[in-house]
């Protein structure tokens, strides 16, 4: 089985933790989460640009990621996840408004992104976007931009600004984003 159809099975398990009953009730609730469908779009997109094999199907395919990804992510859903971004297994959206990844960003394992989060590059236009570890969490309205480096297991607070590296374990606030607490 290709890669990205495994980690979208790691995606719902951190959507909807194994301990809840399967049933007619989870079937809706699962079809009416709109982050369930922007990763969905995603792990389709980066399967059909980066696994998949040649073929004509291809073609048409393409299309209709890239069709469905700017209406309903895009457009409807106010995300812009494009299948550039390499997006580990195990994403969790928080809430599905406002997020933006840049194309050339690196996400780990594992990692709970809230809304209005904005994951891009530099003022200086370059296409450096950063590098997130695993097992990170991203406060809402946060913004992370530049060719920085976050370690693993960091949580990022509510509308912080990270311009520079940040080392794994620790949580870090403010603007700019300062370390406000190491963790064992």
């Amino acid at each position: 089985m290709s890669n990205q159809f495994s980690f979208l099975r790691e995606d719902i398990n951190r959507l909807f933790p194994k301990n809840t009953k399967a049933s007619i009730k989870m079937l809706l609730r699962v079809l009416s989460e709109q982050r369930f469908y922007a990763l969905v779009i995603y792990r389709f997109g980066r399967w059909l640009y980066f696994e998949a094999k040649g073929g004509m199907l291809l073609y048409p395919l393409k299309f209709l990621y890239l069709l469905s990804n700017k209406l309903v992510v895009e457009i409807l859903f106010g995300m812009y996840i494009p299948s550039d971004c390499d997006i580990g297994p195990g994403l969790y959206i928080n809430n599905f408004q406002g997020l933006v990844i840049n194309p050339n960003a690196v996400i780990g394992r594992n990692c709970s992104i809230g809304h209005g989060v904005i994951i891009g590059t530099a003022a200086d236009g370059t296409a450096r976007a950063p590098r997130i570890g695993n097992d990170v969490f991203i406060g809402s309205r946060a913004v992370v931009i530049g060719p920085i480096t976050i370690g693993d297991n960091v949580r990022i607070g509510a509308n912080a600004v990270v311009l520079k590296d940040v080392p794994s374990n620790v949580t870090v606030a403010g603007v700019p984003a300062k370390i406000v607490r190491k963790t064992l």
